[in-house]
């Protein structure tokens, strides 16, 4: 047998179908590799359940823009952290019920205002660093964290 694409033997022979419409270089290929990580966090590590708040930090990245979709699909109330007008604009676009730029808005108040006091129950992060460390204070007694 000839492997697909002469990959080498390596090969497995399997191939995933470029959706319509898609363009293969920017948007399919990525694809697998976005909802795959998203999937993973929340799906596999911190299961997302239907009614409960979701709070994506990049959410204009890769993965975190995956995540806004996959979140709404599971049922999540989804706030959507990106930093600029372009990128909140984009998280909106992907479904977000609620998008906070960190640039320029106080993250934890915004996050109190919009769970009235409570927290998020789920905080999807795929970014680290000093943003990430705040959202700790946003997060419900027995809240999660999925990497």
């Amino acid at each position: 047998m000839i492997p697909p694409f002469g990959l080498g033997e390596e090969a497995t022979g399997e191939v995933v179908a470029v959706p319509p419409g898609s363009r293969f270089a920017q948007e399919a290929g990525g694809f697998p590799i976005a909802f795959r990580t998203a999937y993973a966090g929340l799906v596999e590590r911190a299961p997302v359940e239907p009614g409960r708040s979701l709070l994506v930090l990049g959410a204009a990245g890769n993965s975190g823009a995956a995540a806004v979709q996959l979140g709404k699909a599971l049922g999540a109330t989804v706030i959507a952290v990106a930093g600029g007008r372009s990128k909140t604009e984009l998280c909106a676009r992907h479904g977000a019920d609620h998008v906070i730029d960190h640039r320029t808005e106080d993250l934890t108040a915004r996050v109190t205002e919009i769970t009235g006091e409570r927290g998020v129950d789920l905080i999807y992060d795929p970014v680290g660093g000093e943003t990430a460390a705040s959202t700790l204070k946003s997060i419900a007694r027995g809240g999660r964290i999925a990497p």
